[in-house]
């Protein structure tokens, strides 16, 4: 699921907006109940916790704002807004997790409001963010 992911991404993010869109389109994903089966089983078996390190640490790296090819995105506001949202959205994939792959009610108002407030914060620090013109509407 990481290689997909990494191969789908071969563009780094260079605003807040799509860094949020990237790190839902991989936390949004089916298969990524798996994952969150996984994390959760790691919880109380020391094993297999010292077995998924790597892919957990693995798979950080790829939706942390440290990671960030731009520059801007690792500094203060966009690096807190993304950690918040990125865990609002693990939140939203545990919704959905449980209720059989379904969203949530409240899933599209809460992504609407990551989206809204990432692109302010790509006004104010200055990057540009383009809303995608082509494939499912992202607001």
């Amino acid at each position: 699921m990481l290689d997909e992911l990494a191969s789908r991404n071969t563009e780094a993010p260079t605003t807040v907006r799509a860094t949020i869109d990237m790190i839902w389109r991989a936390v949004s994903a089916p298969r990524f109940k798996v994952v969150l089966e996984a994390w959760w089983a790691a919880g109380d078996d020391s094993e297999l916790a010292a077995d998924l390190a790597p892919v957990i640490a693995r798979f950080a790296k790829v939706v942390s704002p440290e990671n960030a090819h731009e520059p801007k995105l690792r500094e203060s506001e966009a690096k807190v807004f993304v950690l918040t949202a990125r865990e609002a959205m693990l939140g939203l994939a545990m919704g959905r997790a449980i209720a059989g792959g379904r969203a949530l009610p409240h899933e599209r108002t809460v992504l609407s409001a990551l989206r809204s407030q990432a692109d302010e914060i790509d006004t104010r620090i200055g990057t540009t963010s383009v809303p995608p013109t082509t494939g499912r509407a992202r607001r």
